[in-house]
């Protein structure tokens, strides 16, 4: 299945920088994307800043149910997280196949992440498709 994601990536540098990036939804179709976008250039922020969306096709790996997909992540970033990266891994039908990802990550990484000088998060959001919100949550895993 393909997904289009919605995020809205806003930047300004002049005497000051401001950097703002918004994940807004995973929709179903190209036209539910767009009605989102619609419902965002009426609120706050996003109606001064109608140029800043990005929609990305992202596939789901698995079968979908319940209108649910499972985001897996690996963020590893410094205590003060003055150093902060994410490592996107796909989105999953299931929550335990996005699970399974991060465990195959970790073991082919095993080094990567037992490197004592960054911590590394292990995470799964829960997204509902056609909601114009993304995340509802997210549980850090350990391995």
């Amino acid at each position: 299945m393909i997904v289009y994601e919605l995020r809205h990536i806003y930047f300004v540098h002049k005497d000051e920088y401001v950097d703002s990036c918004r994940n807004l939804g995973i929709f179903s179709s190209s036209e539910s994307v767009h009605e989102a976008i619609q419902y965002y250039n009426d609120r706050l922020g996003f109606c001064d800043n109608q140029k800043a969306y990005s929609i990305r096709r992202r596939e789901v790996i698995g079968q979908v149910t319940d209108n649910i997909v499972y985001e897996a992540l690996i963020n590893p970033h410094t205590e003060d997280y003055e150093y902060d990266y994410g490592v996107e891994l796909g989105l999953f039908g299931s929550e335990s196949d996005a699970k399974a990802a991060i465990n195959v990550y970790v073991q082919d990484n095993i080094d990567f992440m037992s490197d004592g000088d960054v911590m590394r998060d292990c995470i799964v959001n829960r997204c509902m498709i056609d909601r114009t919100y993304c995340a509802e949550g997210f549980t850090v895993y350990e391995y």
